[in-house]
């Protein structure tokens, strides 16, 4: 986890993520921006990749979608 037993950060600042939001609103891509500023500020971490769409309530929409999965490889890439 992110926290210790007393609840302090007991991750290494540096450490790479990736941020994926599916949303069933256009509001993806600011709250993908929300959570990379708490994993940038708080956690220290160092973002290398978003990843946001509609997915229309559509629960399936990343399966197959080939745009989703090219920007998942090259973010992949990354780490």
């Amino acid at each position: 986890g992110f926290l210790d037993g007393s609840f302090a950060l007991n991750m290494p600042a540096g450490k790479k993520v990736a941020i994926v939001v599916a949303a069933g609103t256009a509001g993806a891509d600011t709250l993908a921006n929300k959570i990379e500023g708490v994993m940038t500020n708080f956690f220290k971490c160092q973002c290398v990749g978003k990843i946001t769409f509609n997915t229309a309530n559509n629960k399936s929409f990343a399966a197959g979608n080939s745009d989703v999965m090219a920007q998942a490889d090259a973010i992949g890439k990354k780490f």
